[in-house]
């Protein structure tokens, strides 16, 4: 259908464009449109009546664009260039969809993914499935992805509980979320991404690597495992990869942190931080705050 010079404006606008300008050349389609009635002139004597004809659509057409009803224009516009990021996560309450609510809402282009996701494509916003202890899996989420600015690992199947308690299976989904995951992932960037200019930054989110009471002690295993990886990344592969370990604690409103407060006591709450916490130190990060490494939120290398 026909759109106006608004609606074209509107369009650009809603549509992933910035600095959209217009340029109105009204004139100049008058002038076309009234020399090409004016080149039919010597034919519309003939019996042929297609020369009238034209010359009839022409002198329309310049009669409409002097009322207003018709116009040409030069549309220049720039595309916003978004950053892509990848985060695990994509239940309603997980700290993965709250950072990437929280990016998407500054411009970048957000990829959620988790083993249970729903495919999801809005503008800038795309949900996937993916298990990243599966090489294949994911390959196949990186396939649509052409360039990778940051991913964050947020994976975790909830591995609480004393050691005695922990079945086999907890254990191993524990593992492959946490560390096999985060292996294979990190090679898979490492591969596809190899000809970008600027390094990749990841970043790990898990607990404080320290001592752990022990109803945490499979914790305490797979955060001294991240931890040492994030170093080994940094030292051997820091052209292609900046690594990032976010120690963090207890956090409320969200998926697991809300499951472990239910499990262990209400009390906990007084403790949980905000997720918004993670963005908060996640930003700091994009913008070259802190060196690569294990930091805190004081700004300290602990490597």
């Amino acid at each position: 259908g026909e759109l106006s010079e608004d609606a074209y404006l509107k369009i650009l606008n809603t549509v992933g464009f910035a600095k959209v300008t217009v340029a109105r050349h009204d004139a100049d389609m008058i002038r076309t449109y009234q020399m090409l009635a004016d080149k039919m002139q010597p034919y519309t004597n003939q019996q042929d009546t297609m020369y009238k004809d034209l010359q009839s659509r022409y002198q329309h057409i310049v009669d409409a664009v002097k009322r207003g009803k018709m116009g040409w224009g030069l549309f220049i516009a720039q595309k916003l260039v978004r950053k892509p990021a990848v985060i695990a996560g994509t239940k309603e309450d997980s700290i993965g969809r709250f950072v990437g609510q929280a990016l998407h809402s500054m411009g970048w282009d957000v990829w959620l993914y988790s083993r249970s996701a729903k495919k999801v494509d809005a503008p800038s916003w795309h949900e996937r499935s993916c298990d990243i202890s599966d090489e294949n899996s994911i390959k196949f989420l990186l396939s649509e992805i052409s360039s990778l600015d940051l991913v964050m690992m947020l994976a975790d199947s909830g591995g609480h509980g004393e050691l005695t308690e922990i079945s086999e299976d907890c254990m191993k989904q524990m593992v492959d979320a946490k560390l096999v995951g985060s292996v294979l992932l990190t090679k898979a960037i490492i591969v596809k991404y190899a000809s970008r200019i600027l390094p990749t930054q990841v970043i790990w989110c898990a607990g404080k690597p320290n001592n752990k009471p022990k109803n945490l002690m499979l914790y305490g295993i797979v955060n001294a495992g991240i931890a040492s990886f994030v170093e080994l990344i940094n030292m051997h592969y820091g052209q292609a990869l900046q690594a990032y370990y976010i120690p963090t604690g207890l956090i409320s409103p969200s998926t697991l942190g809300d499951e472990y407060i239910r499990k262990t006591g209400e009390h906990l709450k007084t403790v949980a931080q905000h997720p918004q916490t993670i963005v908060d130190v996640v930003l700091d990060i994009i913008d070259q705050k802190f060196v690569p490494g294990v930091i805190d939120q004081g700004g300290k290398v602990v490597l």
